[in-house]
Formats: structure tokens, sequence, C-alpha cells
């Protein structure tokens, strides 16, 4: 029989799970500090549903923050991928630190240039990039130690953190005092979405939102899908920005300063200067947003088409029938998205 890991590897591969759990806590029974056994045990523990004790065995593997890792399926070379990243990091923040960079973290809507947004500001200040929370969209849950170490400062994340009673509760405890919230017109982030799953590559298989209407994977154009889907989609988009427009509201922590998707394409460096002030890091650095615009025309892995209002082109009209209901008008209002 194969030692471990391969004997752990061999039962995920053949859908073994009790016996490659067996083999996990045994061998942690002689390692209790192998990162490689906590690792399976998260992958093991969030494939079948247990998220909760999936994040306490997370924070056993001795990394953090996080990285884009795949946890749907074990792989040792994401871990070492991790590994290094999380090397990289330290230096980049102890770095940062040094220039007294503050605690900067960004949450922001799926398929909202989030990646573009978060790498323009991590070159445009030389930060290192991590993240705050661990699953799938909509059911994403902070990691207490990942969310620590954004909140030691001198970095940045991307991350599409929900602001549930929980993940606030996190970042109240790790004393995050400010969050930009990046969020996009959510009929437009809607299409995108629907795209990203169904339309990229195996996302429907292993994306941000795999369990959403998997009748619907390897699918047909948005304007040929089902009225549940594109309901599912959208009511959860409108309402992960509804969350953070209550916190915004509230006198509670943290502090929100919203970026929109659409102000950010027509007007990139006064959305930066406005996140500076926000953020308020040493002024010495306030030259850097002369750099904003010869930054704006990078395009990250995940970049699809950057359209504003593609939606109103792709959607049938029984769609757009749907997003009038779906989308109140005081949220469209508060962010100048045209009904």
């Amino acid at each position: 029989m194969p030692e471990f890991p391969q004997n752990v590897l061999d039962c995920f591969d053949r859908g073994r799970l009790h016996e490659a759990s067996d083999f996990i806590e045994a061998h942690l029974a002689d390692e209790p500090a192998d990162a490689r056994a906590h690792y399976f045990a998260t992958v093991l523990l969030h494939t079948t549903g247990r998220s909760e004790q999936a994040v306490e065995r997370l924070q056993k593997i001795g990394l953090a923050p996080g990285i884009d890792v795949d946890f749907d399926r074990p792989s040792l070379a994401d871990l070492e991928r991790w590994q290094a990243a999380s090397v990289d990091f330290a230096a980049g923040q102890r770095a940062a630190l040094a220039r007294a960079w503050p605690v900067t973290p960004i949450c922001s809507l799926p398929r909202s240039g989030s990646g573009w947004f978060v790498a323009i500001f991590a070159r445009l200040f030389d930060l290192p990039i991590g993240r705050m929370c661990f699953g799938r969209f909509p059911d994403l849950q902070a990691v207490p130690g990942w969310v620590a170490r954004i909140a030691e400062g001198g970095a940045t994340c991307h991350d599409h953190l929900p602001a549930n009673d929980e993940n606030l509760g996190v970042l109240r405890e790790c004393n995050i005092a400010k969050v930009v919230v990046q969020v996009r017109d959510p009929r437009q982030a809607m299409v995108s979405l629907y795209h990203h799953l169904n339309l990229e590559n195996d996302h429907g298989r292993r994306g941000l939102l795999p369990q959403l209407a998997p009748q619907h994977a390897n699918a047909r154009p948005i304007g040929e899908a089902a009225d549940e889907t594109v309901s599912a989609l959208l009511g959860q988009v409108v309402d992960w920005i509804e969350d953070w427009l209550s916190v915004a509201a509230s006198a509670a922590p943290p502090a929100v300063h919203f970026v929109s998707y659409e102000a950010l394409k027509a007007d990139p460096r006064r959305v930066f200067t406005e996140v500076f002030d926000f953020f308020a890091p040493p002024e010495e650095y306030r030259d850097l947003l002369e750099f904003v615009e010869s930054l704006a025309h990078l395009k990250t892995p995940s970049f699809r088409a950057g359209e504003v209002d593609e939606w109103r082109r792709v959607l049938s009209p029984r769609q757009l029938a749907l997003t009038e209901d779906l989308v109140p008008a005081d949220l469209l209002e508060r962010f100048d998205w045209r009904r």
C-alpha cells in the first residue's frame, strides 16, 4: 500500500473519502504539525460541506493570509505554491510596513473588475495581495488568522467577503477599521458571473459558484437561461451589495468607502484619489497617483469584456422584466446605474 501522502491522494481519486480521513488522522497522530495533512483535511471537510470545521482546520496549516488556491480537490502543487506565496507576502508586507503603509483591505463583488482594481492598487503602492476569506460565493467565510494578517497593515487583499454578522464579527475582532468595497451594476455583474460559471474553462465545476443551477452547466447563452438561474444569480449579487450598504449606514465599524466599476472605468484617477484619501497612507505617496492612468490599461487573467451595459443587449425581454422586479430602484440611484 502506498505511504502518505500518496495513500490519501489515491483515496480522493477513487472517492473513498472515509479511508482518506482515516489515513490523514493516522498520519497526524505521528506528525501533528504536518501542513500537508491539515491541508488534505481542509479539502475533505470543504468538499463534504463542513465549512466551519474546514475553516478551523485551515488555520492549522499555518499559512496566512490565503491565496487563490482550489480547495475542491487536493493538490500538493497548490499547497507548495501557497507556501511560496506566503514567504513572498511576508517579505512584501515587512517592506510596506517599514514605509508605514496602513491597513488597506478591499472587498469586491465578484465580476466587478476586482482583479483589475486590486492589481493596479497593489502595483501602484508596491503591496502584496492576500485573501481574507474561504469557501464559495455567496457563502464565503472570513478566516480569523488570514484577517489578522491583513490587519497588520502593509498589504491589501482580493476578496469577495459577504457582510454577514459572522464575517463582520471577525473584521471587528481583528480591528479592521476601514474597508473599500467595490461594486458593479448588478445586472452586468450577473451576466459576467453567468458567463464565468458556464462558458469559461471548467468554472462550472470548480468556479466561484458551482452550487448554483448545476442543471444549466455546459451552458446556453444567458439569453436562453432559465428564469430561476437569472433570479438566483441576480438576487445574490443584489443581496451582497445591500448588506455592505447596511454596514456603511451603521455607526459600527468598519467604515466603508464604495468604488463602482463604472466610475473606475470612467475616471480611474479620481477613484484612486478618493481611495487614497479614505485609507490615508503617508502623504508622501500621493504623487504615485500620477501613474494610475498608465496602469489602467492592464488586463488581468479574469478579464472578459469590460462592458457596462452588455446586459441590455444579451438578456431576453423576459429576463429584462425580471431585473426590473429584482433590482431596487434606490440601489440603482445610489450608484448612478441607469434603469
